[in-house]
């Protein structure tokens, strides 16, 4: 859980900001190189943030991995 506590610009004077996060992932790798992630994250105690962005997303990740490195040569 992620807190954010901010002070915001807004004409001359400053507005306090307040956001509350929570993530959640899981991670699956078949072989070394490859990578399958979903990730949920929800916002919540959003106070003084305009044009916030979505309170929740969910998102799948794919992530491929090439070169050599210590176990191999290619």
């Amino acid at each position: 859980m992620d807190w954010l506590k901010a002070r915001s610009p807004h004409g001359d004077h400053f507005h306090n900001v307040r956001l509350q996060e929570q993530s959640l992932m899981v991670a699956y790798k078949p072989t070394h190189a490859q990578t399958l992630r979903l990730q949920y994250t929800g916002q919540s105690g959003a106070q003084g943030v305009e044009g916030a962005p979505a309170k929740r997303s969910l998102q799948l990740h794919y992530v491929l991995s090439f070169g050599a490195h210590g176990a191999h040569s290619f």
